[in-house]
């Protein structure tokens, strides 16, 4: 690691971490947002709780965001050396009574054998309701298998090799960008999602495990990361509309993202409820699936629960 100026006009000269072994370069500012970007990923599985967050990195800047992350979610961080053997790190981590782990791939699959790594193997023995955080090497080429049904384009998902609880991102999250034109992009999104929906500090996000990209499900999420407010991850992996909603009902939510597909399912049904929800916001993440007339019909819509005739409570607009 170096710390120091960076002259190049592209970071306005600002004080920086350089990462001496990838060049990935981050301001002072940018480590004051990765990190609580990597925060507000610990914060979704509940870090918050003191629960101790293993990170087994190589080092650089992905150690050092993923570590400041997990300790601002108001988790344990705990360095693990790359080093170790696998049975010791397996013991250090039932030691700790790890509950999270970020790692980098490699350590996960076996490119030789073109199949998972037995270090993965052995720690879903071990841990089997374990979540885990996969860093992609940012100088590897390699596309890593997906076993999951893919309904959204990205660059990463849930499920991978076909054990759940595996977020991979193939953009660095947890590190940092060569150029501030990939985080401007997530900043100016999250700004207009926040504007558009009205999003503030006391609203709690929903997603479901059907948003299998976790791009685009990290996109949609950032602005409650940067309002403070709560998110909400499910467990359930291909939810009906009427789980769904019961769901999103039973955890007061006031904000969701949806798939297209699914949320034109889900408008179908009832929600069978005493109570109504005050104003509700859905995030369609891939609206360009719609028809024109569908998009302009919910562009920017904000949805509420109307009780009908048959004493049910169904979603309406509010331009119905």
């Amino acid at each position: 690691m170096l710390f120091g100026k960076i002259t190049d006009p592209a970071f306005e000269n600002k004080i920086a971490v350089q990462d001496l072994i990838t060049g990935m370069v981050l301001t002072c500012g940018g480590l004051n947002r990765e990190t609580a970007l990597a925060a507000g990923i610990f914060r979704a599985f509940y870090a918050q709780n003191g629960k101790t967050v293993s990170l087994l990195l190589e080092g650089g800047v992905n150690f050092i965001v993923a570590y400041l992350g997990a300790w601002r979610a108001g988790g344990k961080p705990h360095a693990i050396n790359p080093g170790s053997a696998p049975q010791q790190i397996i013991a250090d981590m039932k030691l700790r009574h790890a509950e999270i782990l970020v790692t980098e791939e490699k350590f996960l699959w076996d490119d030789e054998a073109s199949e998972p790594s037995q270090f993965l193997r052995n720690i879903r023995q071990e841990f089997p309701e374990l979540n885990i955080f996969a860093v992609k090497d940012p100088k590897a080429v390699r596309a890593m298998p997906r076993q999951i049904e893919e309904t959204e384009k990205g660059g990463g998902w849930l499920g991978t090799y076909g054990w759940r609880k595996i977020m991979n991102f193939t953009e660095p999250y947890f590190g940092a960008y060569h150029n501030s034109e990939g985080l401007a992009k997530l900043l100016a999104d999250a700004r207009d999602l926040i504007q558009t929906y009205q999003l503030n500090g006391g609203d709690r996000a929903f997603a479901a495990e059907h948003l299998a990209d976790a791009f685009v499900r990290l996109r949609t999420l950032y602005p409650m990361i940067m309002e403070g407010g709560e998110i909400i991850l499910t467990q359930i992996a291909r939810p009906d509309p009427t789980n769904f909603l019961k769901a999103v009902d039973r955890s007061y939510a006031t904000y969701a993202t949806v798939s297209s597909q699914f949320f034109k399912e889900m408008i179908k049904h009832p929600m069978p409820e005493k109570t109504p929800r005050k104003f509700f916001r859905f995030c369609i993440v891939d609206a360009n699936w719609m028809t024109e007339k569908e998009r302009l019909a919910l562009r920017h819509s904000i949805f509420y629960w109307h009780k009908n005739e048959k004493g049910n409570y169904i979603l309406k607009t509010v331009r119905d």
